[in-house]
């Protein structure tokens, strides 16, 4: 016979709980655990509890039930869910000071004293609505994942998909065959779920969860095995309203979407030719992967990747950035379509190829940090009046202005910029610092360079005018 020992926590007399199972109906957990007041009979015996498959209690006879108590269940008793038991000085109220006691079996077997953290009206929510709720208010679509069918107690659940589906993504932390919907959700669920969904670090979900106020602190502690209550519930949903919209799995859009809050790219998401916007900050994550094909994507705020995919393998293809731009170590193909930059941008180690454009549309003054990147074409929009600041642009194609002029300022301080294009097209070009490179063809007029022009044969032109 298999034996669980788990510690309590401190706690005040000796009682009994009595075992019970309650049917799987998938509704609020409200009901049936609202704590109510029950005598449980202070004469019940260690030895009686052996009986009954449960042991409880002064299990070292000190007089006391503290940490060095153990408490032991087999797995014959079958335990469903014990109703909690209360008023165990049998005094007609629950007051945990006079030594009243609320317990409970979690789905996992553990123990915890109730009475001291939840008044009399306390109610919960149950694990299978917690799932509901969350992917109602993140708006997360089930299909990208694929259903995990190994739980034996969603028979008749109307929520078993969508715990099926986040179950097979790896988002509950719940390892048994049986998924106990009905039992209420504790702060150890509940912070995992919430963790995953957000795409924030596994590794500190308690502490994510108090710093982002889903959860207040019990004396001093998380306390996971709590259970969330209702009034907690209605806190969390609310705070994520305005939680970022993350997309995790293999998901093709069906529809526009606009996002109203950052959005954050996890999986891989194919627009699939919708449109795509967000309207705050947009960040794809590590292996994460924005497919743009014929559709489109606008950022109003700030955009980052890093060791990610971006895949604009179509000529109507659109991404634009209306903030800053900060890109590391992206793969993918990128040989048509648009990207458009219009806040500060740093990129480091991506390519593009063919017919792919990249455009520079900054507000009269533009930074661009490019390291270890070929780009296939480059124009700059509204060039008469924008200065880009640039410290390399290496170019297998073109480099083209829409105005007149093309204001170039060298970021290298003395370094020379590095500038290497096939064709060069603009009516005049203006540079100011030393430069380096060479291009095929010159389609304008002048080339004004305030400073040293080092060709590709490392012969020097001391403020060339070309």
């Amino acid at each position: 016979m298999k034996k669980h020992t788990i510690r309590s926590l401190s706690v005040a007399l000796t009682f009994l709980i009595s075992l019970q199972t309650a049917p799987i109906n998938c509704g609020s957990a409200a009901d049936s655990l609202s704590i109510t007041t029950a005598e449980v009979s202070q004469s019940s015996a260690v030895g009686s509890a052996k009986e009954k498959n449960i042991l409880t209690g002064d299990v070292n006879s000190d007089g006391q039930l503290d940490d060095d108590d153990i408490y032991e269940f087999d797995d014959e008793a079958k335990i469903k869910k014990m109703p909690p038991q209360a008023d165990v000085n049998a005094d007609g109220k629950i007051d945990y000071e006079d030594g009243d006691i609320i317990r409970d079996v979690l789905w996992n077997g553990s123990y915890f004293p109730i009475g001291k953290y939840y008044n009399k009206d306390a109610k919960f929510i149950s694990r299978a609505e917690f799932v509901h709720e969350i992917v109602d208010t993140l708006k997360i679509d089930i299909s990208a994942f694929e259903k995990n069918n190994g739980f034996s107690d969603l028979g008749g659940c109307k929520y078993a998909d969508e715990i099926k589906a986040l179950s097979g993504a790896g988002a509950l932390s719940c390892y048994d065959s049986d998924f106990y919907p009905d039992k209420p959700v504790d702060r150890d669920f509940a912070a995992y779920l919430i963790n995953w969904c957000l795409g924030l670090e596994s590794e500190e979900i308690y502490e994510k969860a108090l710093e982002n106020g889903w959860f207040s602190e019990s004396e001093g502690e998380f306390r996971e095995r709590l259970y969330v209550t209702e009034e907690e519930n209605e806190n969390i949903l609310s705070i994520l309203k305005t939680a970022p919209k993350v997309y995790r799995g293999n998901v093709k859009l069906s529809e526009d979407i606009t996002a109203e809050n950052d959005l954050i790219i996890i999986g891989s998401l194919d627009l699939n030719g919708h449109k795509l916007t967000a309207k705050k900050n947009m960040t794809i994550a590590y292996g994460g992967e924005l497919i743009v094909g014929k559709g489109s994507v606008s950022i109003s705020g700030d955009f980052e990747a890093y060791q990610a995919g971006i895949e604009m393998t179509d000529k109507t293809g659109f991404l634009c950035v209306n903030g800053n731009a900060k890109l590391e170590s992206i793969y993918g193909d990128r040989d048509a379509g648009t990207m458009e930059f219009r806040g500060d941008v740093s990129i480091n180690s991506m390519n593009t190829y063919e017919k792919h454009i990249i455009v520079f549309a900054g507000n009269k003054k533009q930074k661009a940090e490019l390291t270890e990147c070929e780009f296939a074409n480059a124009e700059v929009r509204d060039s008469d009046e924008l200065s880009l600041t640039v410290n390399s642009l290496n170019l297998s194609g073109t480099l083209s202005a829409d105005g007149k002029a093309l204001n170039i300022v060298t970021e290298n301080g003395g370094d020379a910029l590095y500038l290497r294009c096939e064709k060069l097209v603009a009516d005049t070009v203006n540079i100011s610092g030393n430069i380096s490179g060479g291009f095929g063809e010159f389609s304008g007029t002048a080339i004004n360079i305030d400073g040293d022009l080092i060709h590709d044969n490392h012969t020097v032109i001391k403020n060339a005018a070309i």
